[in-house]
């Protein structure tokens, strides 16, 4: 069989199908974290419960951040150095606002 070339289409679709992979694995671990938490809690392990809601709520605010770093991976192996800047800035503008808001 011969191999497809690697061309800016097939990055994308490649970059695609990345995103969704984690988009769906995350929405999956995230969902089940919060059912257990919630079910902990309604069982009386109130302490136990309230951890795993915070990891899943966690979990839920470090998804969008993963893509974006998959997102500037893809685009340094492009050579897309716009894209590579513009993603930069968007990580580091939520860094910003993590920094800011736990110094609150």
């Amino acid at each position: 069989m011969t191999e497809e070339p690697i061309t800016t289409a097939n990055r994308d679709r490649l970059l695609a199908g990345r995103i969704a992979a984690l988009m769906r694995a995350g929405t999956a671990a995230v969902c089940f974290l919060l059912l257990a938490g919630v079910l902990l809690t309604g069982l009386g392990h109130a302490t136990a419960g309230n951890a795993v809601l915070t990891l899943g709520f966690g979990l839920l605010i470090l998804i969008p951040l993963t893509m974006l770093v998959v997102m500037i991976q893809h685009f340094a192996q492009s050579a897309q150095k716009g894209f590579v800047l513009l993603t930069a800035l968007v990580i580091a503008l939520i860094g910003t606002g993590a920094v800011c808001g736990t110094l609150l």
